[in-house]
């Protein structure tokens, strides 16, 4: 099984966003580069395709990730991702990178940046 990892996921351009009902907690997807079918033991229609979605608190350093099967007939339902802590140093790398780079400031910068503004 191949492992979540900074060279195999990054945060899709622009989809990070403060949630506004939990004090803290940035939502955003990723683009990934990795066998989701094998990662996840799924399989999918032809029409269909796998999202990944990850709940991030910058206070509390809590993070849940979630896959999405996308489809034209079924609900989106999001399944919680069982990460290794392998994986989940990975993916807060990825958002610490990520957000560095987008926006030149640290997660709990940003949002600090976003809900002063609002």
């Amino acid at each position: 099984m191949e492992n979540i990892n900074r060279s195999n996921i990054t945060i899709h351009q622009g989809d990070v966003e403060v949630d506004n009902h939990i004090d803290g907690q940035l939502d955003m997807w990723f683009e990934i580069w990795f066998d989701a079918l094998q990662r996840f033991n799924i399989q999918i229609e032809e029409d269909e395709w796998i999202n990944l979605f990850a709940e991030y608190n910058v206070f509390t350093e809590e993070l849940h990730v979630y896959y999405i099967i996308d489809s034209p007939v079924l609900p989106h339902d999001l399944t919680e991702v069982v990460l290794s802590d392998y994986e989940r140093e990975e993916i807060l790398y990825v958002i610490e990178r990520d957000i560095r780079m987008t926006e030149n400031q640290t997660p709990i910068e940003f949002y600090k940046t976003i809900t002063e503004d609002n």
